[in-house]
């Protein structure tokens, strides 16, 4: 593994499987993990240029998944997840309890957003999935 000085991303870590990087940024106060995977064969200044378009727009992404993930699981969270005596978990609400944890960004342009999700569902994390042109398509618990 050798850290790598990018002129925009800082400081990242090439993997010993020599087609993935690890990196972080700062968002609101924290630390967040930042994964870069490159596609087999794929050049890897093509690949870290991907990132350098989706890193200025974090803050459309972080919306982007969190208005995702609120609308298509919010009936889960009400149906099946409340705690006794918990009440309905609004939309608002939903969103607002979910912590960003780390970005995974592929080579192709695709993009993975994990977060915390403030236990609405036990303490599970809810990754979203959006493809190349950075629009959310799909919204899953995992852990």
């Amino acid at each position: 593994m050798s850290d790598i000085h990018h002129r925009v991303l800082g400081y990242i870590r090439l993997q010993e499987d020599q087609r993935s990087y690890e990196g972080q940024f700062s968002w609101e106060g924290e630390t967040v993990p930042m994964y870069i995977e490159c596609e087999k064969g794929q050049d890897h200044a093509r690949c870290l240029d991907v990132v350098l378009k989706i890193r200025p727009r974090i803050e459309r992404y972080l919306s982007a998944a969190k208005n995702y993930a609120a609308s298509s699981m919010i009936q889960l969270k009400n149906d099946a997840w409340l705690d006794d005596g918990e009440s309905l978990v609004t939309e608002e609400e939903f969103r607002n309890r979910m912590v960003l944890e780390s970005v995974i960004v592929n080579g192709d342009g695709t993009a993975s957003l994990t977060f915390l999700d403030g236990d609405i569902f036990w303490g599970h994390w809810i990754v979203v999935e959006f493809d190349e042109n950075g629009t959310p398509t799909d919204a899953e618990l995992a852990g």
